[in-house]
């Protein structure tokens, strides 16, 4: 078991921060994370880094881009990765990744509960510039504002076959897939009526096939 008790700092998890690295066939159970910003139980935050059949179970807390597996990645690759458990936070959330910016994130998957009071994701709190595939979301993801079963804030990402099972619930702009979508083209994307009412909570030049 992994117990990180340190609420004032940054890049905080079993690694602060990880740089141009590869991680492969990974597993941490019942891991328990209070961190400040760039919490996560991998890592706290990486780029350039690959992570390659990880998986996680932990109650992740922050208060600045929290996730279950990294709390801010950029540059990098996720395949074959999950979290199971709670993370919450205030700001840029997510079951996986608090952000996830300029890479790939494919056959991966979280199930929990996944609470902030902005940009709150079942997969990524905030992501860009990013590939989706072959994803899927359980559990509930409960947020302020910018809520989405995939992502809080979507901004030109391409989404394919991404699966969303968990309740979605804000006081504005929540969505199925994206509590706000710019600029990103969606297809093949399904969820439960259950979730909710809508695809996006708001957006624009999304193109949705």
């Amino acid at each position: 078991n992994l117990t990180i008790n340190r609420p004032t700092e940054y890049g905080v998890g079993l690694f602060g921060y990880i740089n141009n690295g590869y991680v492969q066939d990974l597993k941490i159970e019942n891991a328990r994370i209070i961190g400040g910003a760039e919490v996560g139980a991998l890592v706290g935050e990486a780029t350039s880094t690959v992570f390659d059949q990880v998986s996680v179970t932990s109650h992740v807390t922050g208060f600045d881009r929290v996730g279950g597996i990294s709390g801010e990645s950029t540059n990098s690759i996720a395949k074959h990765c999950s979290h199971i458990g709670r993370v919450q936070g205030n700001d840029d959330v997510g079951g996986l990744f608090g952000t996830f910016s300029s890479g790939l994130i494919e056959q991966s998957f979280n199930i929990g509960l996944v609470k902030s009071d902005i940009r709150t994701g079942g997969i990524s709190g905030t992501t860009n510039n990013t590939t989706i595939s072959n994803a899927y979301s359980v559990g509930t993801v409960l947020g302020g504002s910018y809520i989405g079963g995939l992502t809080g804030f979507s901004s030109t990402n391409e989404v394919k076959y991404f699966y969303n099972l968990a309740k979605v619930e804000g006081q504005i702009s929540a969505g199925a897939i994206a509590g706000k979508a710019l600029t990103s083209t969606i297809s093949e994307t399904y969820w439960n009526e259950n979730s909710a009412t809508l695809a996006f909570g708001e957006g624009d030049n999304q193109s949705i096939m």
